[in-house]
């Protein structure tokens, strides 16, 4: 993928935002930084409030994970999982329980910003040119989820 333009990052950003409305414990995000070693996917990190968002769907994080954010900060909250400092019964049924659940929350949010992604006007979207001909937008994904502060 090329550099992209002025406009095609404010797209990432509106859309972002925009998602954000949906989520409130998507605080922002921004392109990964390798975003141009792909052609088909723009890849993006988006800060996340962890804390907020399992207090909205009742769990946890691990209590290790958390003195750990509170020596080293918010770089010891991030994954490409949702899921990663969720406190988890022994129970392998409620595990994969757990598990389902922040990974389909993780869909819904990457649905929720190919939506609102595929609505921008197209100066604001990132054009490919598909391997049968023609040309196509890049599909968006979240390459991960960091922790906001």
């Amino acid at each position: 993928m090329d550099k992209l333009n002025d406009d095609q990052l404010k797209g990432v950003d509106l859309t972002i935002k925009a998602v954000s409305k949906i989520f409130p414990f998507i605080k922002g995000g921004e392109v990964n930084k390798d975003y141009e070693k792909y052609n088909v996917i723009l890849y993006v990190d988006l800060f996340i409030d962890y804390f907020e968002m399992v207090e909205m769907y009742g769990d946890e994080i691990i209590s290790g994970w958390v003195r750990w954010y509170k020596e080293g900060g918010p770089s010891e909250l991030k994954s490409s999982a949702l899921s990663a400092f969720v406190k988890k019964d022994d129970n392998l049924s409620t595990f994969d329980e757990t598990f389902r659940k922040y990974y389909d929350l993780s869909d819904k949010i990457k649905s929720k910003l190919n939506m609102v992604y595929s609505h921008l006007p197209e100066n604001f979207k990132v054009p490919y040119e598909s391997a049968l001909g023609g040309v196509s937008d890049v599909s968006i994904s979240v390459s991960e989820y960091m922790q906001y502060k």
